[in-house]
Order: C-alpha cells, then structure tokens, then sequence
C-alpha cells in the first residue's frame, strides 16, 4: 500500500489548525467514537506528563488519525488494544536498539527502516519539535520527546495495520 503524501498531510494538519472550536470538540468526540481503544491508550500513556505535553500529544494524535481517515476512509478499521500493544513493544524495542548505532549509519537508514508513513512520522517530529519554537514555546524534556515520539509512532504503525490486509484473521 502506497504512503500517504506529504501534500495530504500538510493539507490535513493546515485545516485541522483552522477548525472553529465547537467544530473540534466535535471532530475530537468523532474521534473518540471511532477510535476509542488507541484514544484509551494515549490517555493512559500522557496522564503522567505535564499538562502542555499531554495536550500536544492529544492535539498531534487526532490530527494523526484525520489523516489516516482523510487517506483511506473506509479501509481504516478501529484499532485493537491488541495491535497497540504489538506496535508499542515493537517500537520500544525498536528504539532500544537504534540507541546504540552510531550517528553516520542512522543518516544512511531509507525512509522505510522508520515505519511504512514517513510522511506522517515527519509531521509528528516536526509537530513535537515546533512546540518549543512558537510564540508561546514549550518546554518538553528530552524524555518527554522521547516518549510522545515513542507514543505518536505506535499511533501511527497501529492505524496501518488497520488497513486492508495489514490485520491478522482471527
């Protein structure tokens, strides 16, 4: 299955930041509806962060999932708890061992090393790390970043395996 464009992406994130608020909080119990277990995970995971981080973490995933369901519509399937934790120990393993490869070998690595929507995975990078540029700049630690990343990711990875043949019968 193809990745999702960068222009799709951008174009989502563009008019997600110019929703009036009532149409959000609609959009977001939307959202809710149709993905409530991954919506139960990162609530779980961020209860523990700062208030500022937990609000990006929830404003990048819904962004994440429009996304997902501007792409695929009706292909896109509700997320297993499951396929949540497959993804979370799988990317948290992944992480582990990219800890310790050196930094000329981690330029090298194609897109792909990184996740089958490198376009999105960008736009969660790029999300996370503009937060500490704007005008009213936050602060996220290093493990903060390290961890909404880690979250964010498992979003992602666990909305593909929705897909059309990406889950396992049964």
């Amino acid at each position: 299955m193809e990745a999702i464009s960068e222009a799709m992406v951008e174009e989502t994130w563009i008019e997600i930041s110019q929703l009036p608020p009532e149409e959000a909080r609609t959009q977001v119990e939307g959202v809710w509806e149709r993905q409530p277990e991954l919506m139960q995970f990162l609530m779980e995971l961020t209860e523990e962060l700062s208030q500022g981080a937990s609000e990006l973490a929830f404003y990048i995933f819904f962004v994440v999932v429009r996304i997902f369901e501007k792409a695929y519509g009706e292909r896109l399937q509700e997320v297993m708890a499951e396929e949540i934790l497959e993804s979370f120990e799988a990317n948290q393993d992944f992480l582990e061992r990219l800890a310790t490869v050196n930094e000329r070998f981690l330029e090298r690595l194609p897109d792909k090393t990184l996740g089958e929507q490198p376009h999105v995975l960008r736009y969660v990078v790029e999300a996370l790390m503009e937060a500490e540029t704007q005008e009213d700049p936050m602060e996220l630690s290093e493990q903060e970043f390290g961890f909404l990343f880690l979250v964010l990711k498992t979003v992602i990875d666990s909305l593909q395996k929705t897909l059309a043949g990406g889950r396992r019968p049964g």
